[in-house]
């Protein structure tokens, strides 16, 4: 019911393969409207040498560059800082971008992922909080089916599932029985 690709890469390349994700993971580790300071993991295969020069760079929402790192290295953990962040809200949701290149001369492979940052709590005092400010959850269940294309759904019919979770007034979505598509 969904696409499936064949990937071809270079002899060294970022992994597509690591954990279901493309290779490159983020983990914010400390949240404030000051600072965020967190991590970037790429994970690289290669066929004989084991290391490439590998770059990271970080861009805000405005497509301004908040940060830059180039070492050789592998597999490779890269920690960062980003001072006055454009926190991640559900009324203001800041993507930043993190890109991950590897080559020295030439660019031979590189990875996107887009990520916002945010701090996130729960509590039974004051429930979900995002950046300090109380999130009520209003949620629903997601089921991947459609009347007219029963399990093949397509983007647009996804879309159209969207558009009407918002309409309830919904902020939550979990799937019924299979994982959500890309």
């Amino acid at each position: 019911y969904r696409e499936a690709e064949l990937i071809l890469t270079e002899r060294t390349a970022i992994s597509p393969l690591y954990l279901g994700s493309e290779g490159v993971l983020v983990r914010q580790q400390s949240v404030t409207p000051e600072k965020v300071e967190g991590e970037v993991e790429v994970h690289i295969t290669s066929k004989g040498d084991n290391s490439c020069m590998l770059n990271v760079a970080i861009t805000d929402p405005d497509g301004v560059r908040t940060y830059t790192k180039r070492q050789r290295a592998k597999p490779v953990v890269v920690p960062f800082t980003i001072e006055n962040p454009a926190l991640w809200s559900p009324d203001r949701p800041a993507l930043y971008t993190v890109t991950a290149t590897i080559g020295d001369e030439t660019v031979t492979d590189s990875v996107t992922v887009r990520t916002g940052f945010r701090a996130i709590a729960a509590s039974t005092a004051d429930g979900l909080t995002i950046n300090g400010e109380r999130i009520p959850v209003h949620g629903v269940t997601l089921y991947h089916d459609n009347a007219l294309s029963g399990g093949t759904l397509a983007p647009e019919d996804y879309d159209a599932d969207l558009q009407q979770i918002r309409e309830l007034g919904a902020n939550a979505l979990r799937s019924a029985v299979i994982p959500h598509a890309q």
